[in-house]
Order: structure tokens, then sequence, then C-alpha cells
């Protein structure tokens, strides 16, 4: 029952989920829609404005072309005009300089005549004041009592006579010649020249007939311009502000550069791998292969091959009295109550990085519990993976003097005499390009006496090469082998399945006596794959690689 409410809660929070997404994906669609809308509608009227702008442009342009003609015909009339003056005010100026030498006498006598006409009408009109001015003493004093007032009245009464009577006569005289200087054709031909200079400047300074109206019929329309546009950058600077149609711009500016990315992101992985198959993994066949231990000489016994049990979902192991199991918590399915069990904090304290990198670290100890009694103690532990369901442990057995090299990614545990402590040596190759092109530039090396438990996807086997026949197995499968054997690399087949991340680039050949390669049969568990790769995953494996790990 509790199974049946499990699984219907689970499918009702799945489908309460994929509610909730649709609910979000229909809003999400229904807000972009009406922010697009309003943006189509805010911006609607812009090339409407924009027609209207152009209009006015080309309307301006057509008055100032119109200006221009009516400018220039005028010029040319003017010009006409303006050479008719000059030739009469030459003609003029020629007729006043024959005219002007018999009239030049008679102009100074009429100058001179005038000038003492002039003279004596204001020296008459001073005496008439000074004259007034005495009658108006006199007639308030008594002139019994002051005769000589009288007397001096008198006097400028007959001085005003005599100055009146010579401004008559020379007024007389000018007037009697005035008419004639008047009329006389020198002062006819000066007039005339005085109004044709007026008429050639009114001429220079005046306008082109109906230019001025088309003028202030272009300013209007420069106005409106003015006003449109002003209108036209108020309402794009709105636009511009708008925080989605910002966003709308940037991803339209951004999209060439955004394809380019994904095309230079999608290419060059192609061509990064094409670069790896045909020009550096041919290298590898070539290369002379990497021993690890160098081979004993005459009369040394060689190494004794490890023994391997065949890999099973649930593998038991017996510990004798003096034995211990290192033990990952995540394999431990079944162990003896009365068995001793504490925490192991490294695999191996000298290499705490390699122990936690490759997990092993926090390990369950499990031993024997020591009795009083003679009888010798034993435990019976069970180890299967109780997360992966497609893993299987299988056992390495190395005896004394034996030695393999064993990711410890691979391991699930280790079984060993309590008395001696794991020994695991490092192996260096700094100077062999087949570390440097597969990147295993160090190798971890476990010596026996000890039992190494493998974890391995659909099962752990091993294998003996023959005598004068290599094995070649994929390089991604590949948990460990023995040190006596010969490794190198070799370019995978083809190139296609290379591509498309489901073959590594090397497969790992071994070849001589003496010793066996362990393997797991699904090595795709652990690996992603794709034509770019594997990812973070395979980034973080190509950083524990150099390391042997």
């Amino acid at each position: 029952m509790s199974r049946i409410l499990g699984a219907l809660s689970r499918w009702l929070i799945g489908r309460l989920g994929l509610l909730l997404l649709a609910l979000v994906a229909l809003l999400g669609a229904a807000w972009l829609e009406g922010e697009w809308t309003r943006l189509q509608r805010a911006g609607a009227d812009l090339p409407r404005l924009e027609q209207r702008l152009a209009e006015l442009r080309t309307e301006r342009a057509d008055l100032s072309q119109r200006i221009e003609d009516a400018e220039a015909q005028w010029a040319r009339r003017r010009e006409r005009l303006q050479q008719g003056l000059e030739e009469s005010l030459g003609d003029l100026d020629a007729a006043i300089d024959r005219t002007e030498g018999p009239w030049r006498i008679a102009l100074a006598r009429f100058t001179e005549v005038e000038t003492q006409a002039r003279s004596a009408r204001q020296a008459a009109d001073a005496a008439a004041v000074d004259r007034d001015r005495l009658v108006r003493e006199v007639a308030w004093w008594p002139w019994p009592l002051d005769l000589g007032r009288k007397a001096e009245l008198a006097a400028a009464r007959a001085r005003l006579a005599v100055l009146e009577q010579q401004a008559r006569s020379w007024e007389l005289a000018r007037d009697r010649v005035a008419p004639a200087i008047r009329n006389s054709p020198l002062q006819g031909l000066l007039d005339q020249r005085q109004r044709a200079q007026a008429e050639a400047l009114a001429l220079q300074q005046a306008s082109a007939p109906g230019a001025a109206e088309l003028e202030r019929t272009r300013e209007l329309r420069e106005r409106d311009i003015e006003l449109l546009q002003a209108s036209l950058e108020a309402r794009r600077a709105e636009l511009a502000r708008d925080p989605v149609r910002r966003l709308l711009d940037g991803a339209r500016a951004k999209l060439p550069a955004a394809f380019g990315i994904v095309l230079i992101a999608t290419l060059l992985p192609v061509l990064l791998k094409a670069a790896m198959f045909f020009g550096v993994a041919p290298l590898a066949a070539r290369l002379p292969p990497i021993r690890l231990l160098p081979i004993p000489g005459p009369g040394v016994d060689p190494p004794p091959v490890p023994h391997a049990q065949r890999s099973a979902v649930s593998l038991p192991v017996e510990l004798g009295a003096e034995e211990e199991l290192l033990l990952h918590p995540d394999f431990l399915q079944s162990s003896s109550e009365d068995a001793a069990k504490r925490t192991r904090w490294l695999l191996d304290p000298r290499m705490p990085f390699s122990s936690l990198a490759s997990g092993m670290y926090l390990l369950t100890r499990i031993a024997p519990q020591p009795t009083i009694a003679a009888v010798p103690s034993s435990t019976r532990v069970v180890v299967s993976s109780r997360t992966d369901p497609y893993s299987e442990v299988g056992a390495i057995t190395l005896p004394s003097g034996a030695s393999m090299v064993i990711q410890p990614r691979a391991l699930a545990g280790v079984r060993k005499p309590q008395s001696s402590p794991l020994r695991i040596t490092r192996h260096w190759r700094l100077g062999s390009l087949h570390a440097w092109l597969t990147l295993q530039l160090r190798y971890l090396v476990f010596h026996g006496p000890c039992t190494l438990l493998l974890k391995g996807c659909r099962g752990v086997r091993a294998e003996q090469p023959d005598s004068g026949s290599p094995r070649v197995i994929n390089q991604s499968a590949t948990l460990g082998f023995s040190t006596p054997l010969e490794y190198r690399n070799t370019r995978c087949e083809t190139f296609v399945p290379y591509l498309r991340g489901q073959e590594d680039l090397f497969n790992d050949v071994f070849s001589g006596a003496g010793g066996l390669f362990v393997y797991e049969e699904l090595p795709a568990a652990r690996r992603k794959a794709g034509i770019t790769g594997r990812g973070l995953e395979g980034l973080f494996d190509v950083l524990l690689r150099p390391f042997g790990v």
C-alpha cells in the first residue's frame, strides 16, 4: 500500500510540476506577445512620421531650387539693366563735362550774390531785433527824462532802414539771376545723373521678384521639419529607453556574434579531434612500449601472475584472523555482527590527493573480532554495490612479489594482512611520449600481498596476453595491468565513432608474459557520448589523468 501511495504521490507531483511549467510557459508567451504588440503599436506611427519628414525635406529642396532659379534669372536681368544704367551714366557724365565749363563762372557769381543777400538779410534781421528792444525800453521809460535813449532808438531805426535797403537790393539781384540758374542745362544733367545713380543703387539692392514669398514659405517648412524631427527623436528616445526594446535590439545586435560562437564551438572540437586523430595519434603506434618494472635478470624468478576471481554482483570475502578489509561504505552489503569495524580516513595517508580524488576516503575497516580461545577467528563480508544496479565486483589476488597498476577510481576495497601496511608506489614517465599523448604521466602500482576488489559496469574481466599476440582494449575500459607487461597505445580504428564520443582516441595494447590486464565490460556507463565530448565530467577526468587517478 505504501508503494502505491508513493507512486501516486510522485505521479501527482510530476503532473503538478508539468502543470506549473506549462502555466509559466503560457504566461511567458502571453507576456512576450503583449510586449511585442505594445512595441508594434508604439512604433506604428514612426513610418508615417518619417514619410512626412521626407516629404517636407523634398518640398524644402524644391523651394530652395526655385529660389536659386529665380535669383539666377533676376541676376541675369539685373545685369542687363545695370549695364544700360551704366551706359546712361556715362552719357550724362560726358554731357556734364561739355556743359560745365561755360556755366562755371555764372554759377560762381550766382553763389557770390546769394551769399551777399544772405549776409545782408542776417544783418537787417539783427538790426530789427535791436530796434524792437529799444522800442520796448522806451515805451516803459519816461522819455523826457532820458533824451539819450530816444536818440539811440532813432539811430537804430535809421541803421535798420539802410540794412533793409541793402538786403532787398541783393535779394532782387539774386532773384533776377536764380531762374536762369535753375533752368540751366547743367542742373538738369546733374539731376538726371542723381536719379540714375539712385536707380542703380535700388536695382543693386533689389531682390528677385517672388523670391521673398518663396523664402517665407521655405522658412515655414524649416520650422515644420524641426518640429517633426524633434517629435521623431523624442519618440525614438522613448522606444530606446523601453527595456523590452533594448533587450530585443541587444539580442538582434549580438545574434551574429552568437552564431559565430556556436559555429566555433561546433567546429572547433571537430577540427581538434580531426587533428588529434590524423596528426598526433598515428605517432603512438611507432613509439616503444612502457614497462614500469624491469625484467628480472638471469637466475631471478619472475614475479608471480596474479590470480583473478570472476566478478559477480555480490562477492563474498572471507577474512582470516590476521586479515582486514578496507571497503568503500557503498559496497558493504552484509557482515558478521561480531566483526570489528571502524573508520579508515584515507586508503593511503601518504597519498591524500589520490585517495580523495578516487573516492577512497572514509572507508570502513573490517577485521575479525579477536578471541581468547586458541581457535582462530574469521569473518565473512559480502561486497556489492548499493547504488549502481549495473556494477559488479571482481577480486584480483596479488601474492607477495607481484605488483599491478590499478586506477584507484576502480577500487571498491582492499583485503590485506593486518600486520603490514598497504604498499603503493608511484612511477612517473615524464620522458615517454606515450605518457604525454595519453596524458597519463604517473602510474600507481599496488604491491602484494593483498587482494584488490575492483568494481566495473556489467562485470570485471581479466585476460592474459598470448605469447607474440598483443591484445587491444578500449582505453576507457582499462582498470589496470601487471607491471611485467609491456604497455603502449594505438589509435582507435575508425574516426566517426571517436568524433561522436563513442570511442576514445587511443586503445591500450598489452603484450608480453607473466601478467594480466583487467578491464570492465561496459565502460560507456562512465562516459557521455556526443560530438563535443564528455563535458565537465570529461574535463575532471582529464585533470586527474596525469596523476594516474
